[in-house]
């Protein structure tokens, strides 16, 4: 069984596409999460196979509102990297099945 905060991050990575933990974190949920419950839920996503690890970089051609922002700073930052996660069909089958 999913928590709520694993299924909002299951529905923000299906409506952005692939983002770190620390991105969903500090721009979608603020301060109603600790961030270690985040990367917690992560790691679980993970554990589990609804989410796989994407890289560290993305194509900037085809960036979500989430993530441009973030890449101008991330540029300018040359030793900063993130590791980005995206949906695998586990994910979207839950997704599917919860809407």
């Amino acid at each position: 069984m999913l928590t709520d905060l694993e299924m909002d991050i299951l529905k923000h990575l299906d409506k952005y596409g692939p983002d770190s933990p620390s991105i969903i974190w500090r721009r979608l949920l603020g301060h109603m999460a600790d961030k270690e419950q985040v990367r917690f839920a992560f790691k679980h996503l993970k554990q589990e196979g609804y989410i796989r690890y994407y890289g560290n970089k993305v194509d900037r051609n085809s960036l979500t509102s989430s993530l441009k922002k973030t890449l101008k700073i991330k540029a300018r930052k040359s030793n900063s990297s993130r590791s980005y996660y995206e949906l695998t069909e586990k994910g979207y089958e839950v997704l599917r099945k919860n809407q």
